[in-house]
């Protein structure tokens, strides 16, 4: 007796002993090629992530880099930095940027968002002293803008002329002595006092007020703190507008 055989169903587009022909029951749904299409990318993308977490959890280090390449990132490798946010390194002191490679590491000094602290992790100690001659050794970086004039910045009139006497002279009536009295180029008795000339103004702005307001406290002798408190942000932001137009290697009575 004759087997009865199902019939075979074709797609639309073909024909009853087409060779093209697929049974009904051998030829995928729309729901199925759906499923391939998202468990086969899913299963190929878990494969490479589990093949390279090793690869990735490496390897991202600087072990390998010389350490004034770490602080490059963002001082730049010529040490003037392009932004306000990091100061100038370029032609510094190289006591001041040992010492304060070494108040972040311990904690004595931290900065807003932290970089300095984890990034002074990836050198080790015995180079603070390279990096500071490093970037000592550099060529100085020129003074900011254009030459120092009175004017308005940032709806502070700045006054040139207050601002140059405070830097030189201090203000004896209450105590405080003068910026240049550590800060000068030719002070070879303050070597752990940075240079402020050329340097960027807003900088100079937040660590003067930093230190009025005790958010900077790494001055152990605490005369930084005493001259933060004893400015208002207009002499700050005056101090800070002089100093940046300033050539970094100038004397005191050039300026």
């Amino acid at each position: 007796m004759p087997v009865a055989m199902a019939p075979c169903t074709t797609g639309t587009d073909m024909k009853v002993g087409s060779p093209r022909a697929v049974p009904a029951w051998g030829r995928p749904g729309r729901s199925q090629w759906l499923a391939v299409c998202v468990l086969v990318p899913a299963f190929l993308v878990s494969a490479c992530l589990v093949g390279h977490i090793e690869a990735y959890a490496d390897g991202l280090g600087y072990e390998d880099a010389p350490p004034q390449e770490i602080c490059g990132l963002c001082h730049s490798l010529d040490g003037i930095s392009r932004t306000s946010r990091f100061p100038k390194l370029a032609g510094q002191k190289p006591g001041y940027i040992a010492k304060q490679l070494a108040d972040f590491l311990a904690e004595r000094r931290a900065n807003d968002g932290g970089q300095m602290s984890a990034i002074v992790t990836e050198i080790k100690p015995r180079q603070f002293d390279a990096v500071a001659a490093y970037f000592a050794g550099l060529a100085p970086p020129p003074p900011v803008g254009g030459p120092s004039a009175e004017g308005n910045v940032a709806g502070t009139v700045i006054d040139i002329a207050a601002a140059r006497r405070l830097f030189l002279e201090g203000r004896p009536e209450d105590g405080m002595p003068a910026c240049a009295s550590c800060h000068v180029e030719t002070n070879p008795a303050a070597p752990l006092a940075p240079y402020l000339t050329a340097q960027h103004s807003d900088y100079l702005v937040k660590q003067l007020r930093d230190f009025r307001e005790g958010r900077r406290a790494n001055d152990v002798s605490g005369t930084m703190q005493r001259v933060g408190a004893a400015l208002s942000d207009g002499e700050i932001v005056a101090l800070a507008h002089f100093l940046s137009r300033q050539p970094r290697g100038r004397a005191a009575h050039e300026m």
